[in-house]
């Protein structure tokens, strides 16, 4: 069943599929490498995150595109003729909706989880390199790193559970087809008129990608204004200093990149489900593999077990 055309081989869903498909590749190739990396280096914040970030990156590169194919190539459900007749369900499809399944709820539970948990991963690494940057001489504690990390993953499992299995009559959950996902308004959003989809996750998304990206600058901007006595020790660390802060800092286009595709869904535009449903399963897929190649390509040794990082080092 296509999805942006009347489907074919020159359709542009052959090559949307087939972009997804690859990149997935490279994602499940790169993110067990960064993983092992990380893994043989000894116990440090960076350590710890990056782990976090590849095993999340991997995760999503398979269960968002297997998902998504799933719903995809899935045949018309017999409950739209039902419901609508045979002459809606050729012509109108897609405008489709019905209520969820517990599985499809408990489903899109997982694959929104999955979608944000990098994004609060790379802003909480990010803003950990700028605090250190900032404050070399303060310690920063890994249990608490460790513990905020978690619990702000395990919030937005939490968050998208309660939202798809809180059914009420004004906010049901149901299945979208032309969204080909699941999807519950919160009960926070409308409230607006001119913003009818702002919703908590895209409120949360903006407020852990806005402070990271003004970390990152801020990070960068100190660590090139320090101007060392070149051939001394002190050059040589700050060059690595400022190598591994810039891979951090870019490893925040992918935040950004899903930030603006969730909030220009914002409003409901002619192009809403398009956009949506890149938010919901291309965009994530990308980021999971962009994120590893930036780490390899910037980390010297990446493709090696050895490791002569300090733990404090990012």
């Amino acid at each position: 069943m296509a999805m942006f055309s009347d489907g074919g081989l020159s359709s542009p869903d052959i090559w949307i599929a087939l972009g997804i498909i690859l990149t997935s590749i490279l994602s499940l190739l790169l993110n067990p490498l960064v993983f092992r990396h990380n893994y043989s280096k000894r116990k440090s914040i960076a350590r710890d995150l990056y782990m976090a970030l590849s095993f999340a990156d991997f995760l999503s590169c398979i269960v968002l595109p297997v998902t998504f194919c799933i719903r995809t190539l899935a045949p018309k459900e017999d409950l739209c003729q039902q419901l609508y007749g045979s002459e809606f369900c050729q012509e109108s499809y897609y405008n489709f909706t019905r209520p969820a399944t517990i599985g499809e709820k408990a489903l899109g539970s997982v694959t929104w989880s999955l979608t944000f948990s990098p994004l609060t991963i790379t802003s909480i690494l990010t803003m950990c390199r700028w605090y250190q940057i900032r404050y070399p001489l303060r310690h920063l504690s890994r249990n608490a790193v460790k513990a905020v990390t978690g619990a702000a993953c395990f919030l937005w499992g939490i968050y998208f559970t309660a939202a798809f299995f809180w059914d009420s009559p004004n906010h049901p959950t149901v299945k979208i087809i032309f969204l080909q996902t699941i999807w519950n308004q919160s009960p926070f959003a409308g409230k607006m008129k001119d913003f009818p989809n702002l919703s908590i996750d895209k409120i949360w998304a903006s407020l852990l990608t806005a402070p990271a990206t003004l970390a990152s600058i801020l990070a960068v901007y100190q660590v090139i204004g320090t101007k060392p006595v070149p051939g001394t020790p002190q050059a040589s660390s700050n060059d690595k200093k400022v190598a591994s802060t810039v891979k951090i800092a870019l490893l925040n286009v992918g935040n950004l990149l899903i930030v603006s595709l969730e909030i220009s869904t914002v409003t409901v535009t002619s192009y809403f489900h398009i956009i949506y449903t890149i938010t919901a399963c291309f965009a994530p897929v990308l980021v999971s593999a962009i994120n590893p190649t930036i780490y390899l390509a910037l980390t010297k040794g990446a493709l090696s077990c050895e490791s002569r990082v300090s733990p404090r080092q990012l």
